[in-house]
């Protein structure tokens, strides 16, 4: 491994780090000022400030992909030889990889439709519809035309509350990027018997 990827991936443990740090007293006090956030990520088509919006748990969903993703573009840099299959498995994890941390990932890899949808479903001047409790961590605030966005707060609380409308989206990716992560560790394998094989 070159020195500057070493470099590369040094950094983007350390900023894992700082964000899962940074997630010990983050979110929003009230889900009202939570939504008014959101908002203004929308507005301003920031997907950094539409990560800090975010609830506890889709950010926990970045923070697993990110690990994966690097983890996974380490092992095939490692093991995989020289060829199409490792450059097209490079280029899939190179965002994780090579991202400062989950919410710079995030901001990179946000789909534009993500826009158009939000967009549709918020609105200045506060919660349009007003709030309605849910659960205790839970609420739900309508939005522009009737949109029903849930915010949900970290059950230690000190998380504070976050928009939770793109946490399944999350954990989808999430379950693929650890999926995806034990097909190359598999795959790692395979390569190093073959080398092993042609060796003897």
């Amino acid at each position: 491994m070159s020195a500057d990827l070493r470099a590369r991936l040094a950094a983007a443990v350390l900023g894992g780090f700082a964000v899962a740090v940074a997630c010990s007293a983050g979110g929003s006090n009230t889900a009202e000022s939570a939504y008014d956030k959101l908002v203004g990520a929308v507005e301003s088509r920031d997907a950094g400030l539409l990560f800090d919006a975010l609830d506890m748990e889709t950010h926990w969903c970045w923070m697993t992909i990110q690990r994966a993703h690097r983890e996974a573009y380490d092992v095939v840099l490692s093991n995989f030889p020289e060829g199409a299959e490792r450059e097209l498995e490079l280029k899939r994890f190179v965002d994780g990889a090579t991202a400062e941390n989950p919410r710079a990932l995030f901001a990179r890899v946000l789909p534009a439709a993500t826009w158009t949808t939000l967009g549709a479903q918020v609105g200045t001047g506060g919660a349009a519809g007003g709030l309605r409790l849910v659960g205790d961590e839970q609420v739900e605030i309508t939005g522009r035309g009737n949109a029903k966005m849930t915010f949900r707060r970290h059950r230690e609380r000190r998380w504070g509350w976050g928009f939770a409308g793109l946490v399944d989206e999350g954990k989808a990716l999430e379950k693929r990027a650890l999926a995806d992560l034990e097909v190359i560790r598999n795959n790692a394998a395979d390569h190093e018997r073959a080398a092993a094989r042609a060796a003897r």
